[in-house]
């Protein structure tokens, strides 16, 4: 059909209108020059036989060697050839119609045939069935009669003696591959000692190590008997003998860095199960230098390392403080495990149990220990012992903090090893299970897998330590003295306060000592701040870290608006204490100059009046001091207040809009209302009646004038004052009411 509707369609010059006798006969006018096609299956026949090339036959069919010529030779004119091939095509289409409408017609035959065919083939299933059960019938009438009961009895009991007999002939075969197997162990037991020493004579360490680990698994099987010990002892002796022999080869290689010998050996003592004691080996030789400058070193400060022997008094300017010590080694240790991370990923199995071990090994190694040394140190320094203390837990927990990321990043590289060598093993698995056989399954291609956790490495064991031993080992000094921590700052501030209070008088120059003493006592009083907080801060004093029960770390965060009230009030409440701090020295230095009364002549009103406003001045300045004392430890624990009791959340704005107000919002009580409240009820006050203690004092021993001015002066501050101090008590009553 598809070769007719591509002649149907090839383009014709012109129409001609086809007669009655053209269409009856389809092939006449056909040149005698194809006789072959005079007939429709003819012409059918010669156009399948062409295919698809449907030009290829009309160029054949229009052959000009076919096509009638003239006389003179030449060919007949185009337009003859042209009504040819359009007669053709005209042709070729009616045939086309009768094969279609022929086609159609069988179609339809088929259509009407299925459905029968379908009742013929049930038809013949159903005769093949009844066949089948005929025959069965027949093949039943034909077989003998079934065998007695007792017959089948006997059967029963002659296959139940089979099966016995069977089982028993299993029974005695896997008792002799077991005794075969225990007579070839004892002769290669007889053979044991006699092999290892060869193989240890000619060097042959991996195949010893491989035969005594056959004997060792091999070693079980005599449990229970007379020669069980004394294999044992051989064992461990033979064991030895190449752990011995290896030893000084071993560390050797770990000395030169050849990491493909420490690999091998490795193996070799895994082998013999001997793993612990490589790794003894192996620390013990990289931790040699680092356990050689801690035991060499000179220390200043730490009690009975000092010696008075001339030898040692003429070296002692190459001792160092315990710190400085402590830092250096640190330093050394951080390089020394950054250069083991790539090495332990190439030779231990599980790099980072291997490191941990190893700082746990090298700090336990070390001597005088790190516990001794740090509380020599203390009892050198006696009270002032608290600050080289926290020196010395700044340098550790920078240590460990650099530790630890040295283990994460060998963990990772020991996960990215692993996954490297499953994929190379599954691949080449894979190239030769093509050999073998194509329907092996994926599990035996990829062989066990070895996934490990995201923490690292299981399964070390207890021998090597655990994942925390390390930290304890280096923390667990510390924890005394943090025990200890409010006896050890109480000494600190006591012997600072003896060595300020000790010196110049305060009669001397009472306003100048007192300030300085004052500035001196603040300092103190920052210091011991800033040492209560270093341990918690996260870089920045806002921020606090709470360590619960089971040592998790969490964090608060002021919002901003919030900081910078509260550093704000800091700041204020510093500087109030140096104002007050500062007029209650002006009022003792006046003190004296006022001195005792005269005896002799009564005492006037107005000197009585300024006693009183000078005592008073002086007791109301103190208090001010104290109270901001108040303030700033309210301010101080304010976002561990907030953390404890969950006033806020963490990045919410605040409700309020006052700023003490904002601040009980965050965290602070009616402690801090009351402090606020009392320090400047007391500052107020002391101020005031210093101005008055001044007017009383300038109208005493002044002209009037003078006297006038500095009235009006002081009364214009008072009233400032008193107005500020009126306003101030109005919104702390209003905030206290609303809180």
């Amino acid at each position: 059909m598809t070769v007719l509707r591509n002649l149907i369609s090839l383009p014709v010059a012109r129409v001609h209108m086809i007669s009655e006798a053209d269409v009856a006969s389809p092939l006449a006018g056909i040149p005698p020059s194809l006789p072959n096609l005079s007939s429709s299956s003819d012409l059918a026949a010669s156009l399948d036989s062409y295919g698809e090339d449907i030009a290829g036959w009309i160029n054949d069919l229009l052959d000009n060697q076919d096509l009638p010529k003239n006389a003179d030779g030449t060919a007949v004119d185009l337009t003859a050839l042209d009504k040819h091939v359009q007669l053709l095509a005209t042709r070729l289409d009616v045939a086309s119609q009768d094969t279609s409408s022929q086609l159609e017609q069988s179609i339809d035959d088929i259509s009407r045939t299925i459905p029968r065919l379908t009742y013929d083939l049930q038809f013949m299933r159903e005769s093949a069935l009844s066949l089948q059960d005929a025959l069965q019938n027949i093949e039943k009438s034909r077989l003998p009669p079934p065998d007695p009961p007792a017959s089948q009895e006997t059967d029963k009991m002659s296959t139940k003696q089979v099966l016995d007999r069977l089982h028993y002939l299993d029974t005695v075969k896997s008792s002799l591959e077991k005794t075969y197997s225990v007579l070839r162990e004892a002769e290669a037991w007889s053979s044991l000692d006699s092999e290892i020493t060869a193989l240890l004579g000619s060097q042959s360490y991996a195949p010893a190590a491989s035969r005594l680990s056959e004997a060792a698994r091999s070693l079980a099987l005599f449990s229970n008997t007379p020669e069980y010990e004394t294999r044992r002892a051989l064992m461990i002796s033979l064991q030895n003998q190449l752990e011995a022999a290896l030893s000084s080869a071993l560390v050797a290689a770990i000395n030169k860095r050849d990491v493909t010998a420490c690999k091998g050996y490795h193996d070799i003592f895994t082998d013999i199960q001997r793993e612990v004691e490589f790794r003894n080996y192996y620390f013990g030789t990289r931790r040699k230098g680092l356990v050689d400058l801690w035991s060499s070193a000179k220390i200043e400060d730490c009690e009975g390392e000092e010696s008075g022997s001339a030898e040692e008094t003429e070296s002692s300017e190459k001792k160092q403080p315990f710190n400085a010590l402590l830092k250096q080694f640190f330093t050394e240790f951080n390089t020394l495990l950054t250069e083991e991370q790539s090495y332990t990923v190439s030779i231990f199995p599980d790099p980072q149990q291997t490191l941990s071990a190893f700082v746990q090994s090298t700090v336990d190694a070390l001597s005088p220990s790190f516990p001794q040394r740090l509380s020599s140190m203390a009892e050198h320094y006696s009270a002032l012992a608290l600050p080289h203390i926290i020196q010395a837990f700044k340098s550790t927990e920078e240590f460990a903090v650099s530790t630890s990321k040295i283990l994460e990043n060998a963990a990772y590289s020991a996960r990215t090893a692993t996954t490297t060598d499953d994929k190379s093993h599954a691949a080449g698995a894979k190239s030769l299970s093509r050999r073998a056989s194509r329907r092996i399954s994926l599990s035996r291609r990829l062989g066990p897998s070895r996934s490990g956790s995201i923490s690292g490495p299981q399964g070390l064991g207890d021998p090597i330590g655990g994942s925390g031993a390390w930290e304890q080992a280096l923390f667990e000094p510390f924890m005394d003295f943090q025990s200890e921590y409010g006896v050890l700052e109480k000494r600190l501030l006591d012997e600072g306060l003896k060595k300020i209070t000790t010196g110049t008088p305060i009669l001397a120059d009472g306003a100048k000592v007192l300030r300085e003493r004052s500035a001196a006592v603040f300092d103190m009083a920052e210091e011991t701040l800033d040492r209560w907080r270093t341990p918690r801060k996260t870089g920045r004093d806002t921020r606090v870290n709470y360590y619960d029960a089971g040592a998790k770390e969490k964090d608060y965060e002021l919002p901003k608006i919030v900081q910078s009230a509260r550093e704000g009030w800091m700041e204020v409440a510093k500087a109030l204490a140096i104002v007050c701090a500062l007029l209650a020295g002006v009022e003792a230095q006046f003190v004296q100059i006022l001195g005792n009364p005269p005896s002799s002549s009564p005492v006037s009103l107005s000197y009585r009046a300024v006693r009183a406003l000078n005592y008073l001045s002086l007791l109301l300045n103190i208090s001010a001091v104290v109270g901001t004392f108040f303030m700033l430890d309210i301010l101080t624990e304010l976002p561990f207040r907030v953390y404890k009791y969950g006033n806020n959340q963490e990045g919410e704005r605040p409700t309020k809009q006052s700023i003490s107000a904002m601040l009980l919002e965050f965290g602070a009580d009616g402690r801090w209302t009351v402090a606020k409240g009392f320090t400047q009820a007391c500052a107020i006050l002391g101020m005031l009646t210093a101005v008055v203690q001044i007017i009383v004092w300038v109208w005493m021993n002044e002209s009037r004038e003078v006297s006038i001015v500095v009235t009006f002066v002081g009364m214009l501050g008072v009233f400032l004052a008193a107005y500020w101090f009126i306003a101030s008590l109005g919104r702390s009553r209003r905030i206290l009411n609303e809180s």
